[in-house]
């Protein structure tokens, strides 16, 4: 979150908006856009919707980090991933203008401009999909008692 709001806020602060500055010609730009949709300018003008959003997963996460206590590092990496590009952009949208700072541009595909934010969402859910794909599963609690198992209590036979 601190990378993402410091460069939105060199970006701002060097280049006004739409402006582009070629760093790959014909590949890589970096270009200057206020956003109003969401990840890569999709959807433009739901502010209220993105807002709403960015609060649930914010919320939802840090309520299954209490609950769940998550160790791994592949998980814990991933859910700061999102949480931290999601209160990114969350912060730009709820300032001043709403709009979000994008500057991240390929011009080789024609792809969106985007920023930081987006990135460690896109990587962080990426990393979640991989996670709930590919990890191993818990060990069982030792203490705890199977719960697979029935219990028979005296010798089984009707008396």
């Amino acid at each position: 979150m601190l990378l993402d709001q410091a460069s939105k806020l060199y970006i701002r602060s060097t280049m006004p908006p739409s402006t582009s500055i070629p760093l790959i010609d014909g590949v890589f730009n970096i270009t200057h856009v206020r956003n109003m949709g969401a990840a890569f300018g999709l959807m433009p003008g739901k502010q209220p919707l993105f807002i709403a959003t960015s609060l649930v997963v914010v919320v939802s996460v840090l309520g299954y980090w209490i609950v769940k206590r998550p160790t791994a590092r592949w998980l814990v990496t991933a859910l700061g991933l999102v949480v931290g590009g999601a209160i990114g952009n969350l912060i730009d949208r709820t300032s001043s203008t709403g709009l979000v700072t994008d500057f991240f541009d390929f011009a080789l595909i024609d792809f969106p401009v985007f920023n930081i934010a987006d990135c460690a969402i896109f990587f962080g859910v990426a990393m979640l999909v991989v996670w709930v794909l590919f990890a191993p599963e818990p060990e069982p609690d030792a203490d705890a008692e199977p719960r697979d198992t029935i219990v028979v209590v005296g010798d089984g036979v009707d008396q």
